[in-house]
């Protein structure tokens, strides 16, 4: 579990009028399932330019080993088996 903090302003004419924290705490299940969200970010941006280049042989069995890892993280999120992020 972790324990989540934010800074919440309130504008009035473009102008910050008053500030707050607003304080959470979160599930292990919400956690992983904020870090799968955030690697398959990662994910999308790396392979589009992985896509976009001419990689070498070394690239592309790395790239292999990254598309696994990537395909268990959607498979973990899509059968909500959020017990870890591998």
């Amino acid at each position: 579990m972790a324990t989540n903090t934010t800074s919440i302003e309130t504008f009035q004419n473009g102008v910050v009028v008053a500030t707050r924290t607003a304080t959470w705490t979160t599930t292990p299940e919400q956690d992983n399932t904020l870090t799968l969200q955030q690697q398959a970010v990662n994910a999308l941006t790396a392979n589009r330019t992985y896509v976009a280049s001419t990689p070498t042989a070394a690239q592309t069995t790395a790239q292999v080993k990254a598309l696994s890892r990537q395909v268990n993280g959607l498979i973990r999120m899509l059968l909500q088996q959020l017990d870890g992020t591998d």
